[in-house]
């Protein structure tokens, strides 16, 4: 009888190599199924920086200059005084008092010391809200096993970081304005001060209510006004490494916490969101102790305007170039609202070189123009129209719109076509 046992042991090693190669091939799929999805995701993340970019760089431009009437003293034209009322801006800027006062002047007539206080005590009370919402998150998930399926108490911590940090983005720049406005005084009599917001309030550090208020304008300076840009620069310091490093620890932590500090820049210009600040707290209230008044404080006004516009042209500090370019569009149009208003500062009423009523229409289509580049800037984000414009352009120049992709990891940008 032939031994056939050679050949059992064939098949046998056939079958386990056509095993092993099976698997090898399951394994590799896996692997690249495991690759596109993250690929998809940070495409996708991508994608949703960019909006909030856009998003970002256009509140920063209403929050400015909705509030130079208040920093301000300039005869507007009525057309752009009425630009301005325009009550979404104050929505952007949580001004509450405020919206209800432009609906209905008569029914919301509230003290401005009033304003003060609610204004300074809106982020204490939302970090509060939020740390009482984080406690009971972390409790509930002790309480309920099934719970702890669903997330883990880093997650909640990383959440609850993420919405203080976009409050803080919204209130600071309000925050600002109605701190200096405090200290916005005039002279009404003879070594007589009156506060400009509330005419029935003396500007006095010896008797009155004003000298409390005061003291609390102190603090407010000390603690928002100082602290936000300087521990927003300190935070990001202290964890450069973790920033765009996808291999460090830390680095999806920061990126959930504080990505909206520092996403939107390049790399060695992580810290522009902590100069952006200090430029709206410059525009928006520190002005108003410079001078008030005086075509000199809206002068100096248009040169911190332009020095950022340089600074602007010169670093271009932005990941995306349509975020340099819509930046740039918008800090040009506040320079040249406050050279207008400075030329009608310095006009002279009774000879009116100025007609107010071309001026006015002047002034809003200068800052139309910066609210129409940003809606389109956020139309060409999404992933549809821009396909449909890459098209346009491959089909009139025979090659696609190149773009630009930042590399996840190292922050270093690559060209694709």
């Amino acid at each position: 009888m032939q031994d056939k046992r050679p050949t059992n042991i064939c098949l046998k090693k056939k079958d386990d190599a056509v095993s092993e190669a099976t698997g090898a091939n399951e394994s590799s799929a896996a692997v690249d199924t495991s690759d596109t999805l993250d690929n998809l995701n940070k495409v996708s993340r991508t994608k949703m920086e960019k909006v909030v970019g856009h998003f970002k760089i256009i509140i920063g431009f209403v929050q400015i200059f909705s509030s130079l009437q208040t920093t301000f003293s300039i005869p507007w034209p009525k057309e752009f005084v009425t630009f301005l009322s325009f009550p979404p801006f104050k929505m952007i800027n949580i001004d509450v008092m405020g919206l209800f006062g432009s609906f209905s002047p008569c029914d919301f007539t509230v003290p401005f010391t009033t304003r003060f206080i609610f204004h300074i005590l809106i982020l204490p009370f939302f970090g509060c809200i939020s740390i009482l919402a984080y406690a009971v998150a972390v409790g509930l998930r002790r309480c309920n096993i099934r719970c702890k399926h669903r997330f883990v108490p880093k997650s909640a911590r990383e959440r609850m970081t993420t919405m203080v940090v976009a409050v803080v983005f919204l209130l600071f720049p309000g925050l600002t304005v109605k701190i200096f406005q405090l200290f916005k005084c005039t002279e009404l009599d003879s070594e007589l001060f009156v506060l400009v917001a509330d005419m029935s309030m003396e500007c006095s550090m010896t008797n009155g209510p004003w000298k409390n208020y005061a003291t609390v304008g102190f603090i407010s300076i000390a603690v928002y006004v100082l602290g936000i840009p300087i521990g927003s620069w300190l935070v990001l310091r202290r964890n450069k490494k973790a920033l765009y490093d996808a291999e460090h620890p830390k680095q999806e932590s920061m990126e959930r916490e504080y990505g909206s500090l520092y996403l939107q820049y390049e790399p060695s210009y992580y810290w522009w969101e902590s100069l952006e600040m200090v430029k709206k707290c410059m525009l928006t209230g520190g002005l108003v102790l410079v001078a008030p008044g005086s075509s000199a404080q809206v002068m100096f006004g248009a040169l911190i305007a332009l020095t950022y516009l340089l600074l602007v042209l010169k670093a271009s500090p932005y990941e995306e170039n349509d975020d340099d370019r819509l930046q740039f569009i918008a800090t040009l149009a506040i320079l040249l609202t406050l050279l207008g208003g400075f030329a009608l500062k310095t006009d002279d009423p009774e000879e009116g070189l100025y007609e107010k009523g071309l001026m006015g229409v002047l002034l809003v289509t200068v800052n139309a123009v910066v609210l129409i580049a940003g809606g389109i800037a956020l139309m060409l984000s999404f992933p549809c129209i821009s396909a449909a414009v890459d098209r346009w352009h491959e089909k009139r120049h025979g090659k696609k719109k190149t773009t630009v992709a930042p590399e996840i990891g190292d922050g270093l940008r690559e060209w694709k076509s």
